[in-house]
């Protein structure tokens, strides 16, 4: 019987040990090729309604929805601000929301906004954390939807 050097023994190793590692990782994997940054800056905002102001690298910014913040309602999501790129998701702590990108469209200079839904939520949770990532850097904001 013909010995295998362990060299090669080993390369078949490699894809049992990094198939798991990738799939566990699959979400910081996706933030770190999308640009987003690790550790978003989590502020509250009490009325998305009202509209809520963040600052990011020297530049303000002011997120804002023309609508009932309510799940299976559309709304109008809006940010004031100097961007080339914005990004929303809505998400909440501790649950997987599945997919919700929004690209954000530029409708003049300084003004983004894209028709955007909350995710169903079967737990009838309120809390939602709106993550807006504006050129790479991502700003996630606390807030409540509207009772049903």
């Amino acid at each position: 019987m013909k010995k295998v050097p362990l060299a090669r023994r080993a390369l078949w190793l490699l894809p049992v040990l990094l198939l798991p590692a990738l799939w566990f990782n699959a979400g910081k994997i996706r933030q770190m090729l999308a640009g987003e940054t690790a550790t978003p800056l989590t502020l509250p905002c009490a009325d998305l309604r009202a509209g809520c102001h963040f600052r990011i690298n020297d530049a303000d910014y002011r997120a804002s929805i023309d609508g009932e913040l309510r799940p299976g309602s559309l709304f109008l999501l809006q940010l004031e601000g100097k961007a080339n790129q914005v990004v929303a998701s809505w998400q909440m702590t501790g649950m997987e929301m599945g997919p919700n990108r929004y690209q954000l469209q530029q409708t003049v200079p300084g003004h983004w906004q894209t028709r955007s839904a909350l995710p169903v939520c079967e737990q009838q949770r309120q809390d939602w954390e709106l993550l807006l990532t504006v050129d790479g850097i991502t700003v996630r904001l606390q807030t409540r939807a509207a009772s049903r």
